[in-house]
């Protein structure tokens, strides 16, 4: 980024945070409600549906024979799309950061694997989305239908960009640290999911703000708290036309909103580069919104 756009955007960031600093302090609680809200929502909904999922998964991965084979081109890819649509944001990211750390995989390709395997789960899709926004089941599983079509095209169309030339060749098994085997993968998670809440909690409290000045019940207003968290967005779906709910809630689902990008840079630390993830998020919400139109 040009250094000056750099500081300009900072110096609008830290006036934004600054004025909610000093609205929060002069009313307090406007903050109090959405933030307890939020941790309600982690405890029930986001902690349940992704932290086993983020242990096993973790251990797994750890493994040299699961390392090796998500080295192959074809077949490793679709092992961590697969467990990224079980698992749920962030798995994908956290996934391809560690086959990177450990050696398994080159930079590109766990930047590749972080975009492509960065996906919401099918329990929350087919659960939440589909029995109890959209009003059945079978919605939800046609919700879970359109995003593994859409990953499935994503990851083939970002294949030849990212990946062209790309050495795929098997690691050496005798390489890959061993780990710590489940506590390693308990620990390592626990931690990811303290922050994932965190970021929940946060966008949630920020997505309130700004839909607060739209009307209630509007399309316009479940797509702006769904940009900055996107199951508060979908939960704000709830009631709307079958016309204007799946397809809204497809949008939100493959976007992922600004929540899921905070989560995703914090975890690679910039030690992977956004820009895969960022353009993955866009095409898939663009694939997963047209699906839902014509399904």
């Amino acid at each position: 980024m040009n250094p000056t756009l750099r500081r300009t955007a900072s110096t609008a960031a830290n006036t934004v945070f600054t004025a909610l600093l000093i609205y929060f302090l002069i009313r307090p609680d406007r903050a109090a409600g959405p933030v307890a809200d939020g941790i309600v929502f982690c405890a029930r909904s986001v902690v349940p549906s992704l932290f086993i999922f983020m242990v096993l998964s973790r251990r797994v991965m750890s493994s040299p024979s699961a390392a090796r084979a998500c080295a192959r081109p074809v077949s490793g890819t679709a092992l961590i799309v697969i467990i990224g649509i079980v698992c749920g944001f962030p798995t994908g990211a956290k996934l391809g950061l560690m086959l990177y750390e450990r050696g398994a995989v080159s930079k590109r390709r766990a930047e590749y694997l972080c975009a492509v395997g960065n996906n919401a789960s099918a329990g929350f899709i087919a659960a939440f989305a589909g029995k109890n926004v959209l009003g059945s089941t079978e919605a939800g599983f046609r919700l879970l239908a359109v995003e593994l079509c859409a990953a499935a095209v994503t990851a083939a169309f970002l294949y030849p960009v990212y990946m062209k030339g790309e050495a795929c060749s098997l690691p050496d098994i005798n390489l890959l640290p061993a780990g710590n085997g489940i506590t390693e993968a308990v620990g390592d998670s626990a931690i990811t999911m303290v922050k994932i809440c965190g970021f929940v909690i946060t966008f949630s409290l920020f997505g309130g703000l700004a839909a607060s000045l739209l009307p209630e019940g509007t399309a316009v207003r479940a797509l702006v708290t769904g940009l900055f968290e996107f199951s508060s967005g979908i939960a704000a779906i709830k009631g709307m036309s079958p016309g204007t709910a799946f397809p809204l809630c497809a949008l939100l689902l493959g976007f992922g909103s600004l929540s899921v990008i905070m989560q995703t840079a914090a975890i690679i630390r910039e030690k992977l580069s956004m820009r895969p993830f960022l353009l993955a998020r866009i095409i898939t919400a663009s694939l997963m919104s047209a699906f839902a139109l014509i399904s």
